[in-house]
């Protein structure tokens, strides 16, 4: 199956032993999805609080993974891996893993006993109690920022310089242009613009970190999930406005500004 565009919020396991407590947004068991773009928030489960994958494969990509709870058993994590399906892959790519809290063990990745792991160009970030906890298994993990740091080739330990809670990206953010440099792992171009990304991506083609970068990328909604009518008029208090670019120029530039 290919999950797509979806917001997955405010769901809940209620039996800490059946289905062995995992996966309060999305559960997989001996299957192989795709999952991608995805606004997956404020779910609760004892383990996998997001996504839980047993006996289980696939590709989590370009999703928003963040403000899930709960982790009492198996040393939770916001995505948790168990074996896998058949000899497939797990390829954890391009997500912002950020600000899951869990009881106890992991808040952000829990990779337990499953081969043929790869986390790349991921922020992981603002997780409670940590970021990682990996047993019986050794994944290779590159051009991730990790708060606290991993060693690995091209992972960071940075402030993301996320704006508001968006997950968006400041200009000034180090994780623009900081991924995997093959060019498998780039950014849309910006046809207009050659040799620039094309937003939501930022800076060049090399890869950014987090959801907005990568060829997968897409503009997908922040955490804000409703609009409710008070009778009053706001003005919008979240906005991203973006480095004009050719700068400096002469005599015409371009500012791309994004409001939700």
């Amino acid at each position: 199956p290919r999950i797509r565009y979806n917001r997955i919020l405010s769901n809940n396991i209620t039996d800490p032993l059946h289905p062995g407590g995992g996966g309060g947004g999305i559960r997989c068991c001996n299957g192989n999805p795709v999952i991608e773009n995805n606004v997956i928030q404020y779910n609760f489960a004892y383990c996998g609080m997001a996504i839980n994958f047993y006996h289980a494969s696939g590709i989590i990509r370009n999703n928003i993974i963040a403000g899930n709870y709960g982790g009492t058993v198996w040393g939770s994590g916001a995505i948790y891996t168990y074996m896998n399906f058949q000899s497939s892959p797990i390829l954890i790519e391009n997500n912002s893993i950020v600000n899951n809290n869990a009881s106890t063990g992991c808040g952000g990745l829990r990779l337990y006993n499953a081969n043929f792991i790869t986390a790349k160009n991921n922020i992981v970030w603002g997780n409670l109690p940590s970021q990682l906890y990996i047993s019986g298994c050794s994944p290779s993990i590159s051009y991730c920022d990790i708060q606290g740091g991993y060693s690995g080739t091209g992972n960071i330990n940075l402030n993301p310089q996320f704006i508001g809670n968006t997950f968006y990206l400041s200009s000034t953010s180090p994780c623009i242009d900081a991924g995997d440099t093959n060019a498998i792992y780039r950014d849309p171009e910006d046809p207009l613009h050659p040799g620039y990304a094309l937003l939501p991506a930022l800076g060049t083609v090399r890869n950014d970190m987090g959801v907005f970068g990568g060829p997968h990328c897409a503009i997908i909604g922040s955490s804000t999930i409703s609009i409710r009518n008070t009778g009053k008029n706001y003005i919008t208090d979240e906005y991203v406005l973006y480095q004009n670019y050719p700068n400096p120029f002469n005599p015409v530039t371009k500012i791309n500004f994004y409001i939700p």
